[in-house]
């Protein structure tokens, strides 16, 4: 609550997430027009709020690198650098933002549903029996720590797709279901309605013969 993230424009998490910020971490967005998707400490700067209660806090700046929207154009470091210090010495932290998504820890592990502590636990496991695994083998535990946390990332990034996949096929299948049922629904309540049709038109006919 009361807490900001300065990003450029075009930002992929502020286009395609979907309001995500502001539903799971309640922080709003503050976009900034840059260049090709790259931003500048001179961009920032005028932008952040005051140190008042009434104003949201700049708590966070967010950079996407490669940036998609901007043709692919990766950020300089000395850019990176500079926007790094000049927010270690204010009020904002940096975020390297990467298009591809990053295993659900800290926060979203203990306030979200039971898909990313499913996600988050079957990873752990993973890493856990590769790092025993590698350690028993090589006996060098900073080896197996190495091999256990690839392990972890690479599971916790394949179950996030899988499951995001699994999630959007179940809502096209659902949005056409509905349709179909709507369809079917539709038809059924015409056909009723002609076959009540055809009994009041017999009913009249059989009156106008007596």
């Amino acid at each position: 609550p009361q807490d900001e993230v300065l990003l450029e424009a075009s930002n992929h998490i502020y286009l395609w997430e979907a309001g995500a910020p502001a539903a799971l971490s309640g922080v709003t967005l503050r976009t900034i027009p840059g260049r090709y998707g790259v931003l500048t400490v001179a961009d920032l700067e005028p932008h952040l709020h005051p140190d008042d209660m009434h104003s949201v806090r700049s708590r966070l700046v967010c950079l996407e690198n490669t940036h998609n929207r901007g043709g692919g154009c990766v950020y300089p470091l000395e850019t990176i650098a500079d926007i790094s210090a000049w927010a270690k010495v204010g009020p904002v932290y940096v975020l390297r933002m990467a298009v591809f998504p990053i295993v659900q820890t800290g926060r979203t592990i203990v306030h979200q549903g039971w898909t990313a502590r499913a996600i988050f636990l079957f990873s752990f496991v993973v890493a856990f029996l590769l790092f025993r695994s590698r350690t028993e083998k090589t006996e060098s535990p900073p080896g197996g720590m190495v091999v256990g946390l690839l392990g972890f990332l690479v599971v916790s990034i394949v179950l996030s797709f899988a499951l995001n996949l699994l999630l959007r096929l179940g809502n096209a299948v659902a949005g056409y279901w509905g349709v179909l049922v709507a369809m079917a629904t539709g038809i059924y309540f015409t056909l009723e309605l002609a076959g009540k049709v055809r009994e009041v038109v017999q009913l009249l006919r059989g009156g106008s013969k007596e």
